[in-house]
């Protein structure tokens, strides 16, 4: 069932960037309550980034933590919601939580981007 741990969470957030993308929202900043900005005028530069012409998916920083795991971009960004295309990929991401049910929504999400990279033999 879709609204069971590992693929409630990302069904979840899934919903709601569609949701607010049906709402008129470009984009959503989504920062988790055990993180912090280090920067100041950080809110500033979010929303310099949202109005610039620049194309994107997804703004964030790499994950910092003393546990070891893969590679990834932390799931604490900047998300644009207005390219169907992005949520095409993030169900495709999903693929990604139901092989390997530890995984979170940010890792599942570069688990396919790297897929991608490689599928050239496909």
């Amino acid at each position: 069932a879709q609204d069971r741990y590992p693929n409630g969470p990302f069904y979840q957030l899934i919903h709601m960037f569609q949701c607010l993308n049906s709402a008129g929202y470009e984009a959503f900043f989504l920062m988790e309550p055990d993180t912090w900005p280090v920067q100041a005028g950080w809110g500033q530069a979010l929303l310099s980034l949202v109005q610039s012409k620049e194309e994107w998916w997804i703004k964030g920083s790499l994950w910092h933590t003393w546990y070891p795991a893969e590679y990834h971009l932390n799931g604490n960004a900047l998300y644009r919601l207005q390219d169907n295309a992005f949520f095409v990929f993030l169900f495709h991401a999903l693929q990604q939580v139901r092989k390997d049910p530890r995984l979170g929504f940010d890792m599942a999400i570069q688990r396919y981007k790297i897929h991608l990279q490689h599928a050239w033999f496909l």
